[in-house]
């Protein structure tokens, strides 16, 4: 009888501990999420400090990029072709359900809030097969968007 019971004593223990173990791993993965979060809001804020220096707004905003000399277009491809990296990471973010759909939603608006010119940069001079092609998709639907407005 001691026996059957040590037998399920231990039934128990062992039970609980991957009940344990179970708890850990998703309370550990429930971290990384946040984390992943957090990085890509930090990279964000830290992408709009380029509007804080008048040389750079200055690149950024001009329209016909390709009159621009050519050590300001490597900047202005570099930091565009950044701001697209970013939301290639907030794609793959989704992917792997890091962000919910619904947070990937407002990344998406905000990246058809770029200046129009950005996203014709992106489609016709930034090689595109370096972006996922869902990303390129994202990027038509916002000048389709455009377009309509």
């Amino acid at each position: 009888m001691f026996a059957r019971i040590s037998q399920v004593l231990g039934a128990l223990a062992v039970l609980a501990s991957l009940l344990f173990v179970g708890y850990e791993l998703q309370r550990n993965n429930d971290l990384a999420v946040v984390q992943s979060q957090h990085e890509l809001l930090s990279l964000q804020v830290g992408m709009k400090e380029w509007l804080t220096d008048p040389e750079t707004l200055r690149i950024l905003t001009t329209e016909d990029y390709t009159a621009l000399p050519a050590d300001e277009q490597l900047v202005f491809f570099a930091l565009v072709g950044a701001w697209f990296d970013l939301y290639e990471a907030v794609f793959l973010a989704r992917k792997r359900h890091i962000i919910t759909d619904e947070q990937y939603l407002i990344w998406r608006n905000g990246m058809c809030t770029v200046p129009p010119h950005w996203l014709r940069a992106f489609r016709t001079l930034i090689n595109q097969d370096n972006y996922l092609p869902e990303v390129v998709e994202e990027v038509d639907y916002c000048i389709a968007r455009d377009r309509r407005s």
